[in-house]
């Protein structure tokens, strides 16, 4: 990737992360004679997932609250370690509670909460 590039190199670069990698694909030698004329060496199809993928990536963040000791937040892999059950369970329980899931783990209780 260019460190700086021109708007004509920048035009082409938003334009083309807009399409689905489907239709990157279907043009890529129309792509690539565009990138040759303006001298541009991004590679625009090492990427597997659409530019909508990248902005669906953020980890959905949860506050795990310990009664006693404070809360943080943490992701739903690390709140389902914590907890002693597997992911999945805890989202069916965060549906259920409509965003909050109780648990009691050993002698502690747990409240997790959806940010």
């Amino acid at each position: 990737m260019t460190a700086k590039r021109d708007k004509y190199q920048h035009a082409l670069y938003e334009l083309v992360l807009e399409l689905p990698l489907a239709t990157r694909r279907r043009c890529e030698p129309h792509i690539r004679l565009l990138q040759d004329i303006l001298n541009d060496d991004t590679d625009l199809f090492s990427d597997r997932r659409g530019k909508h993928w990248a902005e669906r990536r953020v980890e959905p963040q949860l506050s795990v609250e310990i009664r006693g000791q404070g809360s943080q937040n943490m992701s739903y892999e690390e709140a389902s370690q914590l907890i002693r059950r597997s992911p999945k369970q805890l989202q069916m329980a965060m549906s259920i509670g409509r965003g909050v899931a109780h648990f009691r783990v050993d002698d502690d209780s747990i409240s997790v909460r959806k940010l």
